[in-house]
């Protein structure tokens, strides 16, 4: 679904599926 980079950007990502996962987010997709 969101496969987009949030994680590299946002040091807190909601969508961490796309992005690095460095904090816990909502994996959707």
């Amino acid at each position: 679904m969101f496969k987009m980079k949030f994680g590299d950007t946002l040091p807190r990502s909601d969508f961490g599926t796309g992005g690095n996962k460095q904090a816990p987010g909502l994996e959707l997709g």
